[in-house]
């Protein structure tokens, strides 16, 4: 799956991003999955309210920079609380 692009698949984001959820998009500048080179793409097609960018992190942030990720998360939803009790 390297170099796993979002080629074909951009019917299914666009539709994720019409969703009106708010949306956290993370990607690693390692990544070797899913490639950095898609980030702008991706971004253009979801919409998401956060856009982050993890240095020196491949496809498995969570367990590649678990503090890194849980403190995104965390920021996010923390952010985000009054669409989360809506």
């Amino acid at each position: 799956m390297q170099n796993y692009s979002i080629a074909g698949r951009e019917d299914l984001y666009r539709r994720t991003g019409s969703l009106g959820i708010p949306i956290l998009l993370a990607w690693g500048t390692n990544d070797r999955v899913t490639p950095i080179s898609g980030f702008d793409r991706a971004r253009d097609l979801l919409r998401p309210a956060r856009c982050e960018i993890i240095e020196n992190c491949g496809h498995m942030a969570p367990y590649e920079r678990p503090a890194d990720t849980a403190d995104l998360l965390s920021s996010f939803i923390t952010a985000r609380h009054d669409r989360i009790d809506s």
